[in-house]
Protein backbone atom coordinates (compact mmCIF):
# COMPACT_ATOMS: atom_id res chain seq x y z
CA UNK A 1 0.00 0.00 0.00
CA UNK A 2 0.78 3.38 -0.70
CA UNK A 3 -0.03 6.29 1.76
CA UNK A 4 0.10 9.74 -0.56
CA UNK A 5 -2.01 11.68 1.71
CA UNK A 6 1.09 14.36 1.13
CA UNK A 7 1.08 14.97 -2.02
CA UNK A 8 -2.21 17.28 -2.07
CA UNK A 9 -4.19 15.58 -3.93
CA UNK A 10 -7.56 13.74 -3.79
CA UNK A 11 -6.04 10.17 -3.86
CA UNK A 12 -5.12 8.86 -0.32
CA UNK A 13 -4.02 4.85 -0.71
CA UNK A 14 -3.20 3.14 -3.71
CA UNK A 15 -3.25 -0.43 -2.89
CA UNK A 16 -1.81 -2.98 -5.33
CA UNK A 17 -2.56 -6.60 -5.66
CA UNK A 18 -2.37 -9.71 -7.40
CA UNK A 19 -5.29 -12.66 -8.31
CA UNK A 20 -3.66 -15.53 -10.24
CA UNK A 21 -2.22 -13.65 -13.30
CA UNK A 22 -4.69 -10.93 -12.99
CA UNK A 23 -3.48 -7.29 -11.23
CA UNK A 24 -5.57 -5.27 -9.36
CA UNK A 25 -5.23 -1.78 -8.74
CA UNK A 26 -7.08 0.05 -5.66
CA UNK A 27 -7.04 3.28 -5.28
CA UNK A 28 -8.70 5.43 -2.32
CA UNK A 29 -9.66 8.82 -2.82
CA UNK A 30 -11.55 11.41 -0.89
CA UNK A 31 -14.22 14.61 -2.08
CA UNK A 32 -15.13 15.17 -5.59
CA UNK A 33 -12.96 14.09 -8.39
CA UNK A 34 -12.43 13.39 -11.96
CA UNK A 35 -10.82 10.63 -13.61
CA UNK A 36 -8.77 9.30 -16.72
CA UNK A 37 -7.85 6.17 -17.35
CA UNK A 38 -6.11 5.39 -21.13
CA UNK A 39 -3.43 3.30 -22.15
CA UNK A 40 -0.34 4.00 -24.63
CA UNK A 41 1.73 0.86 -25.36
CA UNK A 42 3.17 -0.72 -22.31
CA UNK A 43 2.00 2.21 -19.48
CA UNK A 44 -1.38 2.56 -18.28
CA UNK A 45 -2.05 5.90 -16.82
CA UNK A 46 -4.74 6.69 -14.41
CA UNK A 47 -5.02 10.49 -13.65
CA UNK A 48 -7.61 11.66 -10.73
CA UNK A 49 -8.00 15.64 -10.75
CA UNK A 50 -10.42 17.27 -7.82
CA UNK A 51 -13.24 19.04 -9.55
CA UNK A 52 -14.01 22.35 -10.17
CA UNK A 53 -16.21 24.98 -8.94
CA UNK A 54 -19.25 24.97 -11.33
CA UNK A 55 -17.95 21.99 -13.35
CA UNK A 56 -20.93 19.55 -12.51
CA UNK A 57 -23.02 21.37 -15.31
CA UNK A 58 -23.79 20.46 -18.49
CA UNK A 59 -22.41 22.96 -21.42
CA UNK A 60 -22.82 20.41 -24.08
CA UNK A 61 -25.50 21.62 -26.80
CA UNK A 62 -27.37 18.23 -25.97
CA UNK A 63 -28.27 18.88 -22.24
CA UNK A 64 -30.35 21.03 -23.65
CA UNK A 65 -32.85 18.59 -24.88
CA UNK A 66 -31.94 15.41 -22.46
CA UNK A 67 -31.29 14.89 -19.11
CA UNK A 68 -28.07 13.39 -18.18
CA UNK A 69 -27.58 11.25 -14.84
CA UNK A 70 -24.54 8.62 -15.65
CA UNK A 71 -21.55 8.48 -14.18
CA UNK A 72 -19.03 11.31 -15.03
CA UNK A 73 -16.03 10.39 -17.18
CA UNK A 74 -13.01 12.57 -18.77
CA UNK A 75 -11.67 11.05 -21.89
CA UNK A 76 -9.23 12.11 -23.79
CA UNK A 77 -8.29 10.31 -27.40
CA UNK A 78 -6.49 10.94 -30.95
CA UNK A 79 -7.64 8.96 -33.55
CA UNK A 80 -9.08 5.98 -31.96
CA UNK A 81 -11.11 3.21 -32.88
CA UNK A 82 -14.82 4.12 -32.68
CA UNK A 83 -15.74 0.73 -31.03
CA UNK A 84 -13.37 1.14 -28.82
CA UNK A 85 -14.87 4.18 -27.22
CA UNK A 86 -17.78 2.22 -27.04
CA UNK A 87 -16.39 -0.63 -25.38
CA UNK A 88 -14.53 1.57 -23.17
CA UNK A 89 -17.80 3.02 -22.14
CA UNK A 90 -19.60 -0.40 -21.91
CA UNK A 91 -17.35 -1.12 -19.45
CA UNK A 92 -17.29 2.09 -17.42
CA UNK A 93 -20.98 2.72 -17.69
CA UNK A 94 -21.45 -1.72 -16.64
CA UNK A 95 -23.82 -1.83 -19.36
CA UNK A 96 -24.71 -4.10 -22.08
CA UNK A 97 -23.67 -2.62 -25.50
CA UNK A 98 -23.63 -4.51 -28.65
CA UNK A 99 -22.08 -2.87 -31.66
CA UNK A 100 -22.91 -3.42 -35.21
CA UNK A 101 -19.96 -5.14 -37.37
CA UNK A 102 -20.43 -1.97 -39.59
CA UNK A 103 -19.63 0.33 -37.06
CA UNK A 104 -15.88 1.36 -38.57
CA UNK A 105 -13.85 4.39 -38.49
CA UNK A 106 -11.62 6.17 -35.89
CA UNK A 107 -12.65 9.65 -33.86
CA UNK A 108 -10.90 12.16 -32.35
CA UNK A 109 -12.63 13.06 -28.44
CA UNK A 110 -11.48 15.52 -25.45
CA UNK A 111 -14.65 15.02 -22.75
CA UNK A 112 -14.02 16.27 -19.40
CA UNK A 113 -16.16 15.08 -16.62
CA UNK A 114 -19.24 14.34 -18.80
CA UNK A 115 -21.56 12.16 -17.77
CA UNK A 116 -21.00 8.76 -19.78
CA UNK A 117 -24.29 9.23 -21.35
CA UNK A 118 -23.76 12.09 -23.15
CA UNK A 119 -20.20 11.08 -24.06
CA UNK A 120 -21.87 8.39 -25.89
CA UNK A 121 -24.63 10.56 -27.75
CA UNK A 122 -22.07 12.82 -29.16
CA UNK A 123 -20.31 9.75 -30.01
CA UNK A 124 -23.01 8.50 -32.04
CA UNK A 125 -24.24 11.91 -33.48
CA UNK A 126 -20.48 12.18 -34.70
CA UNK A 127 -19.94 9.18 -36.45
CA UNK A 128 -23.62 8.77 -37.68
CA UNK A 129 -25.09 6.20 -35.43
CA UNK A 130 -27.74 5.58 -33.20
CA UNK A 131 -29.10 3.34 -30.61
CA UNK A 132 -32.25 0.89 -29.86
CA UNK A 133 -32.26 -0.02 -26.20
CA UNK A 134 -33.83 -4.04 -25.82
CA UNK A 135 -34.07 -4.47 -22.12
CA UNK A 136 -30.63 -3.78 -20.24
CA UNK A 137 -28.86 -4.26 -23.65
CA UNK A 138 -27.92 -1.19 -25.83
CA UNK A 139 -27.80 -1.88 -29.30
CA UNK A 140 -25.56 0.54 -31.47
CA UNK A 141 -25.71 1.00 -35.30
CA UNK A 142 -25.62 3.19 -38.51
CA UNK A 143 -28.90 5.14 -38.16
CA UNK A 144 -29.40 3.92 -41.98
CA UNK A 145 -29.19 0.51 -40.86
CA UNK A 146 -31.59 1.27 -38.06
CA UNK A 147 -33.92 2.61 -39.80
CA UNK A 148 -34.08 0.29 -42.62
CA UNK A 149 -34.41 -2.62 -39.97
CA UNK A 150 -37.42 -0.81 -38.55
CA UNK A 151 -38.87 -0.31 -41.89
CA UNK A 152 -38.60 -4.25 -42.73
CA UNK A 153 -40.10 -5.09 -39.15
CA UNK A 154 -42.93 -2.74 -40.03
CA UNK A 155 -43.54 -4.41 -42.95
CA UNK A 156 -43.35 -7.82 -41.95
CA UNK A 157 -45.83 -7.18 -39.35
CA UNK A 158 -48.43 -5.63 -41.77
CA UNK A 159 -47.74 -8.96 -43.84
CA UNK A 160 -48.48 -10.89 -40.76
CA UNK A 161 -51.87 -8.96 -40.33
CA UNK A 162 -52.86 -9.36 -44.15
CA UNK A 163 -52.31 -13.40 -43.48
CA UNK A 164 -54.01 -13.48 -40.11
CA UNK A 165 -57.59 -15.26 -40.06
CA UNK A 166 -60.79 -13.45 -39.49
CA UNK A 167 -62.79 -13.88 -36.85
CA UNK A 168 -66.46 -13.05 -36.10
CA UNK A 169 -68.08 -12.06 -33.19
CA UNK A 170 -71.45 -10.89 -31.61
CA UNK A 171 -71.41 -7.91 -29.35
CA UNK A 172 -74.43 -7.23 -27.38
CA UNK A 173 -75.35 -3.39 -27.00
CA UNK A 174 -77.41 -2.75 -23.40
CA UNK A 175 -77.72 0.53 -23.10
CA UNK A 176 -76.19 2.99 -25.36
CA UNK A 177 -76.85 2.51 -29.57
CA UNK A 178 -75.60 0.07 -31.51
CA UNK A 179 -75.44 2.41 -34.48
CA UNK A 180 -73.50 4.62 -32.87
CA UNK A 181 -71.09 2.28 -31.06
CA UNK A 182 -70.60 1.04 -35.07
CA UNK A 183 -69.87 4.73 -35.87
CA UNK A 184 -67.01 4.99 -33.18
CA UNK A 185 -65.54 1.58 -34.49
CA UNK A 186 -65.04 2.78 -37.84
CA UNK A 187 -67.66 1.04 -39.96
CA UNK A 188 -71.28 2.55 -40.60
CA UNK A 189 -73.31 -0.71 -40.65
CA UNK A 190 -72.92 -1.27 -44.19
CA UNK A 191 -69.41 -2.85 -44.50
CA UNK A 192 -67.31 0.24 -44.99
CA UNK A 193 -64.93 1.11 -43.19
CA UNK A 194 -63.26 4.87 -42.33
CA UNK A 195 -59.95 5.92 -42.24
CA UNK A 196 -59.87 6.27 -38.50
CA UNK A 197 -61.10 3.17 -37.80
CA UNK A 198 -60.57 0.75 -35.30
CA UNK A 199 -60.85 -1.94 -37.75
CA UNK A 200 -58.20 -3.38 -40.12
CA UNK A 201 -58.77 -3.31 -43.76
CA UNK A 202 -60.20 -6.63 -44.03
CA UNK A 203 -62.90 -5.59 -40.68
CA UNK A 204 -65.92 -4.98 -41.11
CA UNK A 205 -69.07 -4.18 -38.20
CA UNK A 206 -72.88 -4.95 -39.39
CA UNK A 207 -75.83 -3.32 -37.22
CA UNK A 208 -78.87 -4.85 -36.01
CA UNK A 209 -81.19 -2.65 -35.11
CA UNK A 210 -83.82 -4.84 -33.86
CA UNK A 211 -81.91 -6.50 -31.25
CA UNK A 212 -79.01 -3.78 -30.76
CA UNK A 213 -76.41 -5.82 -31.84
CA UNK A 214 -72.97 -5.16 -33.47
CA UNK A 215 -71.85 -8.13 -35.64
CA UNK A 216 -67.77 -7.50 -36.10
CA UNK A 217 -65.46 -9.11 -38.49
CA UNK A 218 -61.51 -9.03 -37.64
CA UNK A 219 -58.42 -10.59 -36.44
CA UNK A 220 -58.31 -11.41 -32.57
CA UNK A 221 -56.20 -8.11 -31.94
CA UNK A 222 -58.32 -6.13 -33.38
CA UNK A 223 -61.38 -7.70 -31.75
CA UNK A 224 -60.00 -7.41 -28.40
CA UNK A 225 -59.88 -3.72 -28.88
CA UNK A 226 -63.27 -3.50 -30.11
CA UNK A 227 -64.34 -5.38 -27.06
CA UNK A 228 -62.94 -2.69 -24.57
CA UNK A 229 -63.87 -0.04 -26.17
CA UNK A 230 -67.93 -1.72 -26.20
CA UNK A 231 -67.62 -2.88 -22.71
CA UNK A 232 -66.21 0.96 -21.81
CA UNK A 233 -68.80 3.22 -23.40
CA UNK A 234 -71.89 0.76 -23.10
CA UNK A 235 -72.99 1.77 -19.66
CA UNK A 236 -75.96 3.03 -18.35
CA UNK A 237 -76.38 6.95 -18.11
CA UNK A 238 -77.02 8.66 -14.94
CA UNK A 239 -80.25 9.67 -14.32
CA UNK A 240 -81.55 12.68 -11.76
CA UNK A 241 -85.67 12.68 -10.35
CA UNK A 242 -87.00 15.70 -10.03
CA UNK A 243 -90.45 15.79 -8.33
CA UNK A 244 -92.86 18.99 -8.03
CA UNK A 245 -95.83 20.04 -6.38
CA UNK A 246 -98.35 23.18 -8.05
CA UNK A 247 -100.34 25.17 -6.28
CA UNK A 248 -102.83 26.89 -7.87
CA UNK A 249 -104.30 29.74 -5.69
CA UNK A 250 -107.41 31.74 -6.82
CA UNK A 251 -108.28 35.01 -5.45
CA UNK A 252 -111.76 35.06 -6.13
CA UNK A 253 -112.66 32.15 -3.74
CA UNK A 254 -113.85 32.93 -0.29
CA UNK A 255 -115.93 30.26 1.95
CA UNK A 256 -117.73 31.48 5.26
CA UNK A 257 -118.23 29.48 8.44
CA UNK A 258 -120.82 30.61 11.09
CA UNK A 259 -123.56 29.37 13.54
CA UNK A 260 -127.07 30.74 12.65
CA UNK A 261 -129.28 30.18 16.29
CA UNK A 262 -132.65 30.94 17.08
CA UNK A 263 -135.28 30.38 19.81
CA UNK A 264 -138.89 31.38 20.35
CA UNK A 265 -140.81 31.63 23.46
CA UNK A 266 -144.06 32.49 24.22
CA UNK A 267 -146.11 33.08 27.73
CA UNK A 268 -148.94 35.23 29.53
CA UNK A 269 -148.77 37.82 32.16
CA UNK A 270 -151.23 38.88 34.67
CA UNK A 271 -152.70 41.91 32.62
CA UNK A 272 -154.15 39.40 29.49
CA UNK A 273 -150.48 40.38 27.75
CA UNK A 274 -147.89 38.39 25.79
CA UNK A 275 -144.02 38.41 26.35
CA UNK A 276 -142.83 36.62 23.62
CA UNK A 277 -139.02 36.00 22.81
CA UNK A 278 -137.77 34.96 19.44
CA UNK A 279 -134.44 35.17 17.67
CA UNK A 280 -135.59 35.66 14.50
CA UNK A 281 -137.80 37.93 12.16
CA UNK A 282 -139.93 35.37 10.86
CA UNK A 283 -140.71 33.96 14.64
CA UNK A 284 -141.68 37.57 15.66
CA UNK A 285 -144.08 37.20 12.54
CA UNK A 286 -145.51 34.31 13.16
CA UNK A 287 -146.21 35.12 16.66
CA UNK A 288 -147.92 38.35 16.03
CA UNK A 289 -150.47 37.15 12.74
CA UNK A 290 -150.85 33.67 15.16
CA UNK A 291 -152.23 36.03 18.24
CA UNK A 292 -154.20 38.81 16.10
CA UNK A 293 -156.29 35.71 14.52
CA UNK A 294 -156.89 34.40 17.66
CA UNK A 295 -158.37 37.71 19.12
CA UNK A 296 -160.83 37.50 16.35
CA UNK A 297 -161.83 33.91 17.01
CA UNK A 298 -161.53 32.93 20.47
CA UNK A 299 -160.76 36.66 21.88
CA UNK A 300 -157.55 36.16 23.49
CA UNK A 301 -154.29 36.00 22.12
CA UNK A 302 -154.31 32.29 22.80
CA UNK A 303 -156.01 29.66 21.05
Amino acid sequence: RLDVMDFATPVTTVDSLSTNTDAHIVISADGKFEQLAYQSDNEFTIEINPVAEGSGEQSSLFSETKQYQGQRLTLNFQDIETRAVLQLLAETSERNIVVSDTVQGNVTLRLRNVPWDQALDIVMTTKGLDMRENGNVIIVAPAEEIAARETADLEARQAITELEPLYSEFLQVNYAKAVDLAALIGGDGSGSVASNSLLSERGSVGIDDRTNTLLVQDTAERLQDIRRLVRTLDVPIRQVLIESRIVVVNDDFSRDLGLRFGMTNVQENSSDGLIAVTGTGEGSNTIVTSARNNLETTGTPFP
